[in-house]
């Protein structure tokens, strides 16, 4: 097959990605990812070749793409290339550039005549001013500072959750009570920033931590981020949870469902692609998932669904990894 690397769609009806070389074990259900996503725009649609667009670049683990391309479809994004790799899927989105004006204004604003950038730079001033003040009254509204020893919201919706404007870290670690052991956390400080519900079809929470930078060059740091990641499930009661471990807040705004939407809105393609991509390489630390299955996409019991991904680019692997819950 001469075929390049993408996805191509089957006799069963769904889409199989092709490698260049051979066909992988991933499929996607083709309703979530075009199946002419890698192939070049036909002529059967209109000033394709004129038409100017908005590009975005994700990385996501393997066997959540679907999940991610659903969301970025929501927003107005449409699948152009997918990148896999050993560990992560680089997913590159793309838009007509008119469809978002707050991602497109400075571009649009370069484009006026001299005369009339005055009033429109000052439009576009106080649409930047507003929309940080909304999100700042919004944030108040609901402290979700969250740490050792601090009692964990009982629900949470993707939509209300916000991060903390400033990277406070519990003060201290105290006890979290089990009927059947007393236990005492004793890692790093951190805090829970945000927390989105109903992950995957397994319906998994996902915890966003933020703590402080880790030193890279011994291993205590892997001791240390599952100490973070035990106290997280032993809070939520089950190992079967997700908990994402960063030392960079706005890593958690631009990956987090809770917060992505407002993010892009807000920063734009480009500032996500100059900004937060070198930082997630060094600054996502760890990607904990247990009990779902991304190959088969179902929940499961199987000790192969716990694992650890290390992301930052010095670390990167997996790791199979169960906490203690108790």
């Amino acid at each position: 097959m001469n075929e390049p690397a993408g996805w191509h769609r089957q006799p069963d009806g769904r889409d199989r990605y092709w490698d260049g070389e051979q066909w992988t074990d991933h499929f996607h259900d083709p309703e979530y990812l075009p199946v002419q996503a890698h192939m070049a725009p036909t002529t059967s649609e209109p000033n394709v070749q004129t038409q100017r667009f908005q590009h975005q670049s994700l990385k996501v683990m393997r066997g959540r793409e679907a999940k991610k391309i659903a969301e970025q479809k929501k927003l107005g994004w449409e699948l152009h290339e997918i990148i896999q790799g050993r560990v992560r899927t680089t997913l590159n989105f793309r838009r007509p550039s008119p469809a978002d004006p707050f991602a497109t204004g400075w571009a649009a604003f370069r484009r006026l005549r001299p005369g009339v950038q005055l009033g429109a730079g000052l439009a576009a001033l106080s649409l930047l001013v507003a929309l940080p003040v909304a999100a700042v009254v919004a944030g108040g509204q609901e402290d979700r500072t969250e740490g050792p020893g601090a009692a964990l919201p009982s629900t949470q919706t993707s939509t209300a959750a916000a991060p903390s404007p400033s990277p406070t870290v519990a003060a201290s670690a105290s006890p979290s009570p089990s009927p059947s052991e007393a236990y005492t956390y004793t890692g790093p400080e951190y805090e829970v920033v945000t927390i989105d519900e109903n992950v995957s079809v397994a319906n998994l929470s996902q915890y966003w931590v933020y703590t402080d930078k880790f030193d890279f060059s011994s291993d205590q740091f892997r001791d240390e981020v599952k100490q973070i990641i035990t106290d997280v499930a032993r809070r939520e009661g089950s190992a079967k949870v997700i908990v994402q471990v960063v030392t960079d807040k706005e890593i958690i705004e631009a990956e987090s469902i809770a917060t992505i939407k407002s993010f892009m809105t807000e920063k734009g393609a480009d500032y996500f692609a100059e900004v937060v991509v070198p930082k997630e390489k060094t600054d996502w630390v760890a990607w904990y998932q247990g009990g779902f299955d991304p190959d088969l996409g179902a929940p499961s019991d199987d000790p192969n669904t716990f694992e650890i991904a290390w992301i930052a680019e010095q670390i990167e692997g997996t790791e199979k990894w169960k906490p203690a819950v108790g």
